[in-house]
C-alpha cells in the first residue's frame, strides 16, 4: 500500500510473493484497501476519521503506471 495524507489518496495490490518478476501493469493489481484489510483482519488505517476513512478505503484510485 502506498498512502499520499496530502494528495488524500491511498493505492493498494495484491500480487503474489514471486521472485520471477511481474511482467504485467502494476496497475492489474490494484484492489481497495478494503480488500486487503478483509484479507489480512488488519484496518491499516484506523486513526484516520470514519469519512475519509470509508471514502479512501472502498474505491479504487486511478494509478498510472508511469
Amino acid at each position: 500500500m502506498a498512502f499520499y495524507p496530502k494528495l488524500r489518496k491511498i493505492y493498494a495490490f495484491q500480487m503474489k510473493n514471486n521472485l520471477k518478476g511481474y511482467q504485467t501493469p502494476l496497475s492489474n493489481y490494484q484492489v481497495t484497501v478494503d480488500e486487503i484489510e478483509r484479507l489480512t483482519g488488519y484496518d491499516f488505517f484506523e486513526r484516520l476519521d470514519d469519512e475519509d476513512e470509508v471514502r479512501l478505503e472502498s474505491k479504487l484510485k486511478e494509478f498510472n503506471n508511469n
